[in-house]
């Protein structure tokens, strides 16, 4: 295990330990926006002269069985642009030994802190594994509500942990507030790293996909919560347009999604390059994502 990690932090070998940094989020998850956001993250801290990986935590039982797939178009994503990744960690021992391997620990961006989401994994995107003499950087990461609704347990857990930060961020000033006010750190605001990386990351993207452009201009959708009135917005705004319209959803409970939405043309099977060709080609984007939003 301790020989594996250290194989891949060295693998550039004009990197120290103090350089090497262990990036923990969300990007195994059936989402492209949490996807995007890590890939964003890793090539910036890359693009900085740092020498990242992607911790891969989802040998922790609390993790859905489906995430942990090694074939998911979003893992063959992330193996496809080369981002490197540890071992499955799962045990307290081989979270000790990622400890003597890296020297930076960075958590972000997504919704890591919002206690709803992320509770059946404790403290973990707090950092609590971490040692002392590490550096801790969170970059980005989001409350999700405002006022926060998490137990005060959680928030004077929260609070003790990131005392120990180098430093402490949020991709929303409603986040800075409430880490001041109710969690007793002092935050900065700052853009998700999806804004951070540089553009010709998203064109080697959108290269890499297979799809073709269309030859009409569309309008384009990518919906997290559809609703049957979505498509006929959808609809509207591209015959406002003299355009088609192409719709996209998340993989996860894709074929009731698409039912919900009730449109034509929810193209299927879309892997994160593809999904950034479309919006990098449509007209106009309408979306309820966060990410959406950013990548419009």
């Amino acid at each position: 295990m301790t020989k594996n990690i250290t194989e891949i932090v060295n693998s550039d070998q004009s990197e120290s330990i103090e350089k090497s940094v262990a990036i923990l989020g969300m990007w195994y998850g059936f989402n492209y926006g949490a996807v995007m956001t890590s890939f964003a993250l890793y090539r910036l801290i890359k693009d900085l002269g740092y020498n990242p990986t992607l911790v891969n935590h989802t040998g922790h039982y609390s993790i859905p069985e489906m995430y942990r797939d090694e074939n998911t178009i979003f893992r063959r994503f992330i193996v496809g642009k080369d981002l490197k990744m540890t071992p499955v960690l799962s045990t307290p021992k081989e979270f000790e030994e990622l400890n003597e391997s890296y020297g930076i620990f960075v958590v972000g961006s997504d919704q890591l802190w919002r206690q709803r989401y992320t509770d059946k994994l404790g403290m973990f995107f707090f950092l609590d594994f971490v040692a002392p003499r590490k550096k801790r950087i969170a970059f980005g990461p989001s409350i999700g509500t405002s006022p926060c609704q998490a137990p005060q347990s959680f928030r004077d857990s929260a609070s003790l942990l990131l005392s120990l930060f180098t430093g402490v961020s949020s991709r929303e000033r409603e986040g800075v507030a409430v880490l001041e006010k109710q969690y007793h750190t002092k935050a900065t605001f700052v853009l998700d790293p999806v804004f951070l990386c540089n553009k010709k990351h998203y064109e080697e993207c959108a290269l890499a996909s297979k799809r073709e452009k269309p030859e009409r201009e569309f309008v384009l959708s990518y919906i997290l919560d559809p609703k049957r009135e979505y498509a006929s917005l959808i609809q509207s705004v591209a015959e406002a347009e003299n355009a088609d319209s192409i719709n996209m959803l998340d993989i996860n409970a894709f074929e009731q999604k698409k039912k919900m939405l009730g449109a034509p043309n929810v193209v299927d099977g879309l892997t994160p390059d593809d999904w950034v060709f479309y919006i990098m080609n449509c007209k106009h984007l309408i979306t309820d994502s966060f990410h959406g939003l950013c990548f419009a």
